[in-house]
């Protein structure tokens, strides 16, 4: 998996490819952990770019989601 984090007014825009597994799911969830402990409340994930993702990958999405929603985003 490769993960480019841009911030743009305030958002972060995820740009994640290759692959999302088990292997790496860790690896989304600690680097979305960081961003918003900078104070971003608001992301966007790209996954255009993307070739395959198992259940612990949408599994980091959904936990994701609902650090994002906790936060006020």
């Amino acid at each position: 998996m490769k993960l480019d984090i841009e911030r743009r007014d305030g958002v972060s825009i995820c740009r994640v490819s290759g692959e999302l597994d088990a292997s790496n799911s860790r690896e989304l969830l600690d680097a979305f952990d960081r961003e918003f402990a900078d104070g971003v409340t608001k992301a966007v994930f790209s996954l255009e770019a993307l070739d395959y993702v198992d259940s612990s990958g949408l599994g980091a999405l959904g936990k994701a989601l609902k650090i994002a929603r906790a936060k006020g985003g």
